[in-house]
This record gives structure tokens, C-alpha cells and sequence, in this order.
């Protein structure tokens, strides 16, 4: 749709596109003030960037932005708003991309659903990663365990026997000399029953 304004912000003639997307005629507008069709919000915008326009040299025109549009049948539509200054006064074209703005913010909160789904997968998988690790060592820790008990219970039994054959014999008994092997003994069988016990859990 575009509009002619040859003073202030009035409008002077509109095309016949402004009729058929927003649904004024061209007795309803001519004569108001384009912002009087801009959302309340995007008035003050509006009116500052007519009043810019007027003092560029005709064929340039003010940077495109987005304004919302209220139709004849109280809908608003999003719109870019070009302001171009000619020879007579300033062309104001709009674009209706009320579509496309919101198939950008629909894709904006999906680029951030999978934003925040990408995060949570990543700490899962460090998680996992993690769980992993934690297995990893406890079958080493086992295995390690398996392979000090295997002698370990060699040298307990061993000693034990030692003890047992050195205690119950008569001859050992009275040789003086023995008792400091019976303490010995003795240590080594209590620290390989100990180390069992520890890597028997």
C-alpha cells in the first residue's frame, strides 16, 4: 500500500492496495494524519520519521522499520514502513510482513527449545561420560583386588601354617630363639588377613 503526503503528515491520495489490505477508503484517510492508522505505540516513531524525511533531498529515503498498522476492521498487521522523499512531497510505502514476524519469533522460540535441549543433552552426555569413568574404575579397583588377593591368600595361608606348625611343636617351643619368629609370624598373618578383609570389602 502507499500514500501521498505533500504537507506535515497528512495524507493527500492513497493507491487503491490500501483499500484492499487495510480496508480505508480513500474518503476515510485523506486528509487525516498517516500516524492516526499506526498503533498508539508506534506513533510517536511515525511522526518523528515523516518529520526526518521532509528535510532529505527527494530521491533519498529514511531507514525502513517495522510499525503496526490498525485496519478498518480493528486487526493489526506488522509492517515495514518505507518513507521516500520526492519532488512533491513524501511517498510512504507499506509491506505487510505480519507473516513473517511471526514465523520469525516461532522460530526464534525453537531455536531456543533446541538451544536449551542441546544443553541438557550435553550435561547428560558429561554425565554419562562421567558414569562411565566411575565404571571404568570400579573394574579396575576389582580386578586389582582379584589379583592382590590371589597372593595374598597365598602368604596368609603360609603364615598362618608357619604359626600353627611353630606353636604346636615341643621343640620349637623351648628354643628361645624362635620367639621373635612366632611374633613375626604373627604380624605378617594379621596384616594379610587385614589386606583380605579390606579388598574383600
Amino acid at each position: 500500500p502507499m500514500f501521498i503526503i505533500k504537507e506535515a503528515e497528512q495524507v493527500e491520495d492513497i493507491n487503491k492496495r490500501v483499500t484492499e489490505v487495510f480496508g480505508y477508503k480513500k474518503e476515510y484517510i485523506t486528509g487525516t494524519s498517516l500516524a492516526t492508522i499506526v498503533t498508539t505505540r508506534y506513533m510517536p516513531t511515525v511522526k518523528r520519521a515523516i518529520a526526518e524525511t521532509w528535510n532529505l533531498s527527494p530521491g533519498l529515503k529514511y531507514p525502513t522499520f517495522d510499525v503496526g498498522v490498525v485496519t478498518r476492521d480493528n486487526r493489526e498487521l506488522i509492517c515495514e514502513l518505507d518513507l521516500n522523499r520526492t519532488d512533491y512531497g513524501i511517498q510512504p510505502h507499506f509491506r505487510d510482513v505480519t507473516g513473517a514476524r511471526r514465523l520469525g519469533r516461532i522460530l526464534e522460540e525453537k531455536n531456543q527449545e533446541l538451544e536449551n535441549t542441546l544443553k541438557d543433552l550435553k550435561e547428560t552426555q558429561a554425565q554419562l561420560v562421567q558414569a562411565g569413568k566411575l565404571a571404568g574404575i570400579g573394574e579396575l579397583a576389582s580386578g586389582v583386588a582379584h589379583e592382590i588377593n590371589n597372593p595374598l591368600t597365598a602368604v596368609m595361608g603360609h603364615a598362618l601354617r608357619l604359626l600353627r606348625k611353630a606353636e604346636g611343636s615341643e621343640t620349637l617351643k623351648s628354643m628361645k630363639e624362635l620367639d621373635s619368629f612366632r611374633v613375626e609370624l604373627k604380624i605378617i598373618a594379621d596384616a594379610a588377613v587385614r589386606c583380605k578383609r579390606i579388598t574383600d570389602g
